[in-house]
């Protein structure tokens, strides 16, 4: 009985090793999905990407400074 008392206890304890453990899985996987689908895009994609502007084309407000 004392036991079971223990063994039920530290499984509670170590259940946050547990989540770690699959957030990281979860993290690398799409990490690595990511990375896998980087390597594999075709060059004409990647010069498309490569070249679009990271500003917008709006004109940008004048401020009046005093």
């Amino acid at each position: 009985m004392i036991l079971a008392s223990i063994w039920s206890r530290v499984h509670y304890e170590n259940w946050h090793y547990i989540l770690t453990i699959l957030a990281f899985a979860i993290f690398f996987g799409v990490f690595l999905t990511i990375v896998v689908r980087t390597i594999r895009m075709k060059r004409d994609k990647l010069n498309h990407l490569s070249n679009l502007p990271l500003e917008s084309d709006e004109q940008s407000v004048k401020h009046h400074e005093s």
